[in-house]
């Protein structure tokens, strides 16, 4: 099978090396089978401040970006999973790249209606059942602003 894609940007919800849980199990070997059908990957990954462990993936553009976590993931509109995952840095990389851009999960979506991305072709990988659990989370909770 031959693909016409030359180029894929990838925003990943986490660093997905090692593959050492089930989400980013899935990622890095989707960027695997994507990188042998002869795709140029550029790998986006958001990573926990605490975790200074920044392993690329060989042979592939990797780039790292801490979470804003505490109150800098905080916002009234977005849940925290996602407005926490947002980078000035990123936006400016992927908005002067080529290539559609791959949303892996929910949490990485913070850039998917952004003005500089209008004209681009983009594409969200939902995890599991994500907006479901988080639907359903908020009815367990009691105090608003958790």
């Amino acid at each position: 099978m031959k693909l016409k894609l030359n180029k894929l940007n990838i925003i990943s919800l986490d660093k997905p090396y090692p593959p050492d849980y089930g989400g980013v199990i899935d990622i890095y070997y989707r960027i695997l089978s994507l990188k042998e059908l002869g795709i140029k990957i550029c790998l986006h990954s958001f990573y926990e401040v605490s975790d200074d462990n920044h392993r690329e993936i060989p042979h592939i553009e990797n780039y790292f970006y801490p979470r804003k976590t505490g109150i800098q993931g905080l916002a009234f509109r977005t849940p925290y999973i996602v407005h926490s995952r947002r980078s000035e840095k990123l936006i400016d990389r992927i908005s002067s790249s080529k290539g559609p851009i791959l949303f892996e999960g929910l949490h990485s979506c913070f850039y998917l209606d952004h003005p500089a991305l209008k004209n681009r072709k983009k594409i969200v990988r939902l995890h599991n059942i994500e907006w479901d659990y988080y639907l359903q989370s908020s009815y367990s909770e009691s105090i608003f602003w958790k």
